[in-house]
């Protein structure tokens, strides 16, 4: 078994998906994304994408 599929596999899912995943079909969902984040521990730098900074126009 390669590397993409045993990677896939703990994910939970094919083969395809994952490739998709790689890259960057948003038609897959954001749960995927960060299971892999989680295999990956990677989560600190996912997370990071929904931190909303402070505007100058905020009130």
């Amino acid at each position: 078994m390669d590397d993409l599929n045993a990677f896939a596999l703990r994910l939970g899912v094919a083969r395809s998906t994952l490739q998709r995943m790689e890259q960057g079909d948003l038609s897959v969902t954001l749960s995927r994304y960060y299971r892999a984040a989680e295999l990956l521990e990677m989560t600190e730098g996912f997370n990071q994408l929904f931190v909303k900074e402070e505007s100058l126009f905020d009130d």
